[in-house]
């Protein structure tokens, strides 16, 4: 029997089963193996197609519905 895995923060944006989600969990094995540097240069290849694709990142306290002060 399988462990189920748990899912990733939504925050990842890695839908399960997708190429993203796969490197995320590669690297999350990398770094509790001790090679930190390894892990790093796979998250920094990751974002960098990321940016290059023109994924835009929103900070959310920026999308916020502002109230309305009285």
């Amino acid at each position: 029997m399988r462990k189920k895995r748990k899912p990733l923060p939504k925050r990842y944006g890695a839908p399960p089963g997708s190429q993203r989600e796969k490197l995320m969990r590669k690297a999350e094995r990398l770094y509790k193996a001790g090679k930190k540097a390894e892990a790093a240069k796979l998250r920094e290849n990751m974002e960098a197609k990321e940016r290059k694709r023109g994924t835009k990142q929103v900070n959310k306290r920026q999308t916020a519905k502002k109230g309305k002060r009285k």
